[in-house]
């Protein structure tokens, strides 16, 4: 039974799960007569790495998480530039993302990564951990400072 197990679930995570996909793993519990369905959900990529000086603005479907976390790799940024990363959740009817923030992120000044996490029961961290649930759409907004270009990208990753 373990071996018959692990090899329905060999390939999860792999290269061949597409981004932001869903992978839906078959297994048997306990004493084979219950069958159990084990999900899995990928991250997915916001904005990918690129120069940047406006405003952007996006939203998602959450298929299964409970919270997610997004990370902002900032690659290049001009001296007076900054940018701040809100996080809401979305009206699933029309899409516009409501407030407040699930989490609003400090000006971003320094190349880095920076993670944002949005999870039930966490310890909340100001401007980078919130303790809260996401709902069934969310998005983000990011807001630059000063018009200057910045290179950076945006994902995510939901937490089940």
């Amino acid at each position: 039974m373990a071996g018959e197990y692990a090899d329905k679930v060999e390939g999860v995570g792999t290269p061949s799960v597409p981004l932001g996909g869903v992978v839906s793993v078959q297994g048997v519990a306990g004493n084979g007569a219950l069958p159990v369905t084990f999900e899995r959900t990928t991250s997915s990529i916001f904005l990918p790495m690129a120069v940047r000086t406006s405003f952007q603005q996006d939203f998602a479907t959450n298929t299964s998480g409970s919270g997610i976390r997004f990370v902002l790799n900032l690659s290049a940024v001009t001296a007076t530039g900054s940018i701040s990363l809100a996080i809401y959740d979305a009206d699933p009817v029309t899409f516009n993302l409501y407030g407040p923030a699930l989490l609003m992120s400090a000006p971003i000044t320094a190349i880095g990564i920076y993670p944002f996490t949005v999870y039930p029961g966490l310890a909340a961290v100001a401007n980078s951990v919130a303790n809260n649930v996401v709902g069934r759409f969310f998005g983000y907004q990011i807001a630059p400072a000063n018009g200057v270009n910045m290179t950076y990208s945006l994902s995510y990753s939901l937490i089940p």
